[in-house]
């Protein structure tokens, strides 16, 4: 994966969780550990910590059905 990955991008890593279940504790905690597994497996592919952006949007409720909002975006900006 680094082959193909400069060192003068970003990549965005954001998890999130449903409000629908849990608290908003609850929920911050789950969409971080999302959004921290997948910056932990970019760095075990060779991409280097300094070009990760990890955020958590904690509970949403943006999609339907409510499963969909259980999930982690990963962008990369070239």
């Amino acid at each position: 994966m680094k082959e193909f990955i400069h060192k003068d991008k970003e990549i965005s890593v954001v998890g999130a969780a449903d409000s629908a279940t849990g608290n908003d504790g609850i929920n911050n905690s789950l969409s971080k550990s999302r959004a921290d597994y997948i910056t932990q497996q970019l760095m075990v592919r060779g991409i280097d910590k300094s070009m990760i952006i990890s955020k958590s949007e904690g509970g949403i409720d943006e999609y339907s059905p409510i499963a969909a909002n259980r999930h982690t975006v990963v962008r990369l900006f070239v």
